[in-house]
């Protein structure tokens, strides 16, 4: 009797030690997927930091260009572009007060990529037209002055979607700091599923460094011409 129960006792706690193996392993994975998600969202908003500038540099030469107009018509090859969100990188994380934000952040986006993709769509239909001779110029030019009129809100909705950019960007990294995975915080530390209540706070620390490290990479890029 003593060897069957010694069995049985062996054979539960042999089989409770893979299951608890099982849910810690489950538990480290799906912290992993989460800070490897914060990276790729880290690298998606810096490259936004870079994209978002130089279309309002393309936009600010429309405007410039469309002012000077007098005496020549004007035709454009570089327009402000699309910019792009790899929204399959949010499925893994934890974090619902990122999620939300980042929801937000890519509808906005998605208006500016449809507002900005028609405006480019009709300017080059009449510019092809101009080329063609199917048009005269003063037409052209009404429709180069729309398309600047088009051009400068959409600037104005951009810059508002660059401050967005930041304040995500500084809280996607203060998360990686916070969640970097490692297998005793996957055991001992629960992943938090909302931001600590200082968290705004650290926010705002955070934008000012990244204020300065952009302000940091101008002056080096000035330097290099």
């Amino acid at each position: 009797m003593e060897i069957v129960l010694a069995a049985f006792a062996g054979a539960f706690f042999s089989f409770l030690f893979v299951k608890l193996a099982e849910h810690f392993s489950n538990i480290h994975d799906t912290r992993k997927l989460h800070y490897y998600s914060l990276l790729k969202i880290q690298t998606i908003l810096n490259n936004h930091l870079n994209e978002i500038p130089e279309n309002i540099y393309e936009i600010d030469h429309v405007i410039k260009t469309c002012k000077g107009t007098k005496g020549y018509t004007p035709i454009i090859s570089n327009k402000p572009r699309r910019i792009e969100f790899d929204q399959s990188v949010i499925l893994n994380l934890r974090n619902s007060d990122i999620i939300n934000k980042l929801v937000s952040y890519i509808c906005k986006l998605r208006r500016y990529n449809v507002d900005v993709s028609n405006a480019n769509e009709v300017y080059d239909l009449f510019r092809n037209a101009l080329i063609q001779k199917t048009i005269d110029k003063d037409n052209y030019k009404s429709i180069f002055e729309i398309y600047s009129s088009v051009l400068k809100n959409i600037k104005d909705f951009i810059e508002k979607l660059n401050i967005d950019t930041k304040k995500i960007l500084c809280m996607v990294r203060i998360r990686i700091h916070k969640d970097k995975t490692n297998i005793f915080k996957s055991i001992f530390n629960k992943l938090p599923d909302t931001n600590e209540y200082d968290f705004k706070d650290k926010v705002a620390e955070e934008l000012k460094e990244l204020e300065k490290e952009i302000a940091k990479n101008k002056e080096k890029s000035k330097n290099l011409y």
